[in-house]
């Protein structure tokens, strides 16, 4: 390399260097709102979230099998029985029939409707 290309490549970092501090210094609150926010949308490491939640103890019974197998019959018997749970219908009109269901033996019901938007 001539001595002139160096010199050029030694100028055009002064001025990388001499741009990006006086980027910092000129932009600092814009750079830590932008740090700020984007540690609120940082997808890496899932298992930080909800520490509270994943600390909490619980049993998930998953019921899975084939078509007509009683798996909605056994997974609401066992709520039935239960202090606390939750059941998770994949359809609509079987979340109805499940909510009216366990209205008319008297279980304590809530609706996820509010979460359809």
């Amino acid at each position: 390399m001539t001595y002139g290309g160096m010199f050029q490549l030694a100028a055009e970092q002064l001025i990388k260097d001499l741009f990006l501090k006086f980027t910092v210094e000129r932009f600092k609150k814009e750079i830590a709102e932008f740090r700020r926010k984007s540690s609120a949308v940082d997808l890496r490491q899932p298992h930080t979230w909800f520490t509270a939640a994943r600390a909490t103890q619980r049993t998930i019974i998953y019921h899975v099998g084939p078509t007509n197998s009683g798996k909605t019959y056994n997974a609401l018997e066992a709520l039935k029985k239960a202090d606390v749970g939750i059941y998770c219908a994949p359809l609509r009109l079987l979340a109805v029939e499940v909510f009216g269901a366990l209205n008319q033996v008297r279980v304590k019901t809530g609706s996820g409707e509010w979460l359809h938007m």
